[in-house]
């Protein structure tokens, strides 16, 4: 695709824009070059963008967050990816579709995988852990705590076990 351009897009760009209806909106566009060498705003709502054309008003609404053509699409149709996230959040980019629910992974052309990053990372898995661990210790200590209660209520009701 070249770098047309149209007015403040050029093919490749990923903006941000605000739907006045939600429905089967995303919210984030690509500029495309069309057959005829303009460039559009296509929402990404369903992946292959060619669903909903932004009108002029709502491109009026829409800021650039980068462009395509800086950036590598990594595991693509993966629900999560691991490799992008270990590149430093400057370096990497995405674009949603169905609110969310379907991600495209994109690294900045030439980065490299960051250290910071990977170990910030690993220390929030680490911490995640922690807290699931504290949260089951807890929920531990309450069984024991209803089965003591039930025991005894029940010892004093003489049942025999």
């Amino acid at each position: 695709m070249s770098a047309a351009t149209h007015g403040k897009f050029i093919a490749g760009d990923v903006v941000e824009w605000s739907p006045q209806d939600r429905h089967c909106r995303e919210g984030t566009a690509i500029a495309l070059e069309t057959h005829g060498g303009q460039i559009k705003l296509f929402d990404t709502f369903w992946d292959g963008y060619e669903d909903h054309v932004l009108t002029d008003a709502e491109e009026l609404t829409a800021e650039v967050l980068f462009n395509l053509n800086d950036y590598d699409e990594i595991d693509r149709y993966k629900r999560e990816s691991q490799t992008w996230s270990k590149y430093a959040p400057e370096d990497r980019q995405r674009v949603t579709s169905q609110h969310g629910l379907q991600t495209r992974w994109y690294v900045r052309k030439g980065a490299s995988e960051h250290w910071p990053t990977q170990i910030r990372n690993a220390e929030d898995a680490v911490a995640k852990c922690v807290a699931a661990v504290e949260s089951a210790e807890r929920h531990l200590r309450w069984a024991r705590e209803d089965l003591a209660r039930v025991e005894e209520a029940a010892a004093a009701a003489g049942v025999v076990l």
